[in-house]
């Protein structure tokens, strides 16, 4: 089976051949983001402790006076960063229902993806998600609730109440 562009296996610098499951695998950790409302695919990186995007992505975010950190990969020299707190949610079901959090973050002027994420940060944005979805369920069980009582019986509970808690009976 082929990719989407056609790729059934590729070739590493040492001329190894990599398995097109390799290749999947790869894919499999590519997860739809939206970065300051824009949708891009980051990959879920285990070996990052930071989550890092590429400074073009957010030209809107002031960088100015922002605290610096050095980032060292795998080749190269480290490269300094800002370090700025940037709108990220998962976009799973299209861009309309994504939860943004704050997500402090390393811009990079140069990155191999559009976002690397850290796992625990990918698990918070999941979290985040879900708990957004249970809102929702209890807001809508809430109205459905809501429609089975009186608006008399609510009034006469709350003057109720409001008469015990002043003792005029």
């Amino acid at each position: 089976m082929e990719l989407e562009d056609g790729t059934v296996a590729g070739v590493d610098l040492l001329g190894k051949v990599i398995p097109r499951r390799d290749i999947e695998d790869k894919l499999s950790k590519l997860v739809k983001t939206s970065v300051d409302g824009k949708l891009v695919h980051a990959l879920v990186d285990s070996g990052t402790e930071i989550t890092v995007i590429k400074k073009e992505l957010v030209p809107g975010i002031s960088v100015e006076g922002a605290t610096t950190i050095y980032l060292k990969g795998i080749f190269g020299p480290a490269v300094k960063c800002p370090l700025v707190y940037v709108p990220i949610g998962l976009a799973t079901g299209g861009q309309v229902n994504v939860v943004h959090q704050q997500v402090l973050c390393a811009l990079a002027e140069v990155l191999v993806e559009d976002v690397l994420l850290p796992p625990d940060v990918l698990d918070m944005l999941r979290g985040a998600r879900s708990e957004e979805n249970s809102l929702a369920q209890s807001s809508r069980d809430l109205r459905e609730d809501s429609g089975n009582l009186d608006e008399t019986e609510v009034s006469s509970f709350i003057w109720d109440s409001a008469r015990e808690s002043t003792g005029k009976h």
